[in-house]
């Protein structure tokens, strides 16, 4: 084992610079913040220093790993590395795309960007990139980032509903610094006189920042002569960008117990995980996987050493990884995009799903992955989230329990998932912690919907479907809640009130009984009109709950109350 260290101004390092970021690193990460921290550091640094032209501001540490007569791999330093090549390239385009009126020292600068800093493809060395981005992101980066342009423009976005394209982080940075090096360029004294006016000063400003970065910038490398050690440096070492998360340490960890063909085995595994997840930080499903598979609970920041002093040996690691994988469908259908959900087992299970989804809960995921683990039916599992659905809505949405206090029970209770028996001896255990019927239904009965509109639509969904099996309003958008009772009725005697400022019609214009689903279409056509005017758009609703309205001969403080005593009454029986 050996370790070298040494002290370069970014101009030394990237000249020497030959090196890859193994494709089991996490996904380039740098955001605006941290972005526009880095461009103002370097303002300040050039207007403060600009004249000292040595190593002023350090830019933290580098690990890297550099095996005999293997390229080095880049441990701890990625995210700065592939910034500071999106800025050379962006300053390289930029003055490209002015060489014909910035002079002979714009174009200097742009040869010198591509021989030293970059790198490049001819067909007589071949690539010669200081950087290399492997896997999906590869190719990309160095068409994309790499090769020089003649304009300066911003990349386009790969849009995709609920997908993050690792590509998007790389483009959004580029364009980031594009537009702020435009602002930049094009600013003006308090008078309206330009700061830059001419091609040539603009390509002057923008020389005086990069020599500024190349030689005032400078990064202590720490270099190990083996993966391992260098990993174990990363592990005690805080970077600048974006802080280390749970799960970019127990996969650093994972590689430093595996070792030869295992390492690319692994890394496909990861990027497996990664690909169903579509986030590059997996602490939240590792840590799920984890409560739910093991006795010894962890928070987040418990997380990374309970899983290193377990997961041991290169078949754990393989073991823990697989299943990872096996629920990671789960965990999309619980958190991810719309089409995620719908992917997921049957509709059932999908329905009890979305319940979980409109309540923002989480902390029942351990239970959800213990029966994937055990390939529960889809009857099951679909019985035991409806369990939980009317336990969280009780306890939680109504009675105001604070939702964390489940976490370790649901966590235990998903550890004694093992058969048929456990799963009732579950749902026995999850009925018996529901606050009693008539604290529920008293809740219920005071419960404003004020500021609180999902809760009221899951209620209201939750009767449409008890009512009438076939209807599905799952996430409908073309359904919303009506206020029977107008906020601003075009004649408030007529529902039963003086005025909108009496107390009572506030209390009575928020309660469950004066909320119905209804077609958005006829939702905006009956405005605030009266009840009988109203009654006329009910009965040709879709949904059975509006037409039932039309049973009332009046609407007023009396009906309301009644029909909010029917739905705490019903509440009961389907919560």
């Amino acid at each position: 084992m050996a370790i070298q260290t040494r002290d370069l101004t970014l101009k030394e390092y990237l000249r020497a610079l030959s090196a890859e970021i193994p494709d089991y690193q996490r996904g380039y990460a740098w955001g605006n913040d941290q972005i526009s921290q880095f461009l103002e550091d370097l303002v300040e640094e050039y207007s403060s220093n600009s004249e000292k032209k040595e190593k002023n501001y350090f830019f933290w540490t580098i690990v890297v790993a550099k095996e005999e007569h293997k390229k080095a791999q880049v441990i701890d330093g990625q995210q700065r590395l592939t910034t500071i090549t999106i800025f050379l390239a962006a300053v390289r385009n930029y003055l490209n795309s002015i060489r014909e009126t910035a002079g002979e020292d714009a174009n200097e600068l742009c040869e010198e960007i591509n021989h030293d800093y970059i790198g490049r493809e001819s067909s007589r060395n071949g690539s010669t990139y200081k950087l290399q981005q492997r896997g999906e992101i590869g190719g990309y980066f160095r068409d994309e980032i790499q090769k020089p342009k003649l304009v300066f423009e911003k990349l386009p976005l790969t849009r995709k509903e609920g997908r993050k394209p690792p590509r998007n982080a790389i483009a959004q940075a580029y364009n980031m610094i594009v537009d702020w090096l435009t602002n930049d360029l094009n600013a003006v004294q308090y008078d309206e006189t330009p700061i830059y006016p001419n091609d040539n000063a603009k390509a002057q400003r923008v020389a005086n920042l990069t020599d500024t970065l190349l030689n005032n910038f400078f990064v202590v490398e720490i270099e190990s002569n083996d993966l391992t050690t260098g990993y174990q440096i990363f592990q005690n070492l805080n970077g600048t960008g974006k802080d280390l998360n749970p799960g970019d340490l127990i996969k650093t960890d994972f590689f430093g117990k595996v070792s030869g063909a295992e390492t690319n085995a692994i890394a496909e595994k990861w990027d497996e995980i990664q690909s169903v997840i579509e986030n590059d930080d997996t602490t939240e499903i590792i840590r799920y996987y984890w409560n739910a598979t093991n006795m010894k609970f962890a928070t987040k920041r418990s997380l990374y050493p309970k899983v290193s002093k377990e997961v041991k040996s290169a078949g754990d690691v393989f073991d823990f990884l697989d299943g990872i994988k096996k629920v990671a469908p789960a965990y999309m259908a619980a958190t991810g995009a719309d089409s995620d959900l719908l992917e997921y087992r049957d509709e059932h299970v999908q329905n009890a799903l979305h319940d979980l989804r409109s309540l923002n809960l989480k902390s029942y995921l351990p239970i959800l992955f213990a029966l994937e683990l055990m390939d529960a039916t889809n009857e099951q599992m679909a019985t035991v989230l409806n369990a939980i659905v009317a336990l969280m809505f009780r306890n939680v949405i109504i009675a105001n329990e604070v939702a964390n206090k489940y976490e370790k029970s649901f966590a235990q209770l998903a550890v004694s998932l093992q058969d048929d028996d456990s799963i009732v001896k579950a749902l026995e255990d999850l009925a018996a912690a529901k606050i009693p019927d008539e604290d529920f239904k008293e809740a219920l009965l005071k419960f404003n919907a004020e500021g609180s509109l999902e809760i009221a639509r899951f209620i209201l969904r939750k009767f449409e479907h008890l009512d009438d099996l076939t209807k599905t309003v799952n996430g409908n958008k073309d359904v919303h809640i009506e206020h029977i009772m107008p906020q601003k009725p075009e004649n408030i005697e007529t529902w039963g009130f003086s005025s909108t400022e009496d107390a009572t019609f506030n209390e009575h214009l928020w309660a469950l009984g004066n909320l119905v689903l209804l077609d958005s279409k006829k939702n905006t056509s009956i405005k605030n009109h009266n009840f009988e005017q109203k009654k006329e758009q009910y009965r040709l609703s879709g949904l059975k709950q509006a037409k039932d309205l039309c049973e009332y001969s009046e609407w007023n403080a009396h009906t309301i109350d009644q029909r909010t005593e029917e739905i705490a009454e019903r509440a009961v029986t389907i919560c």
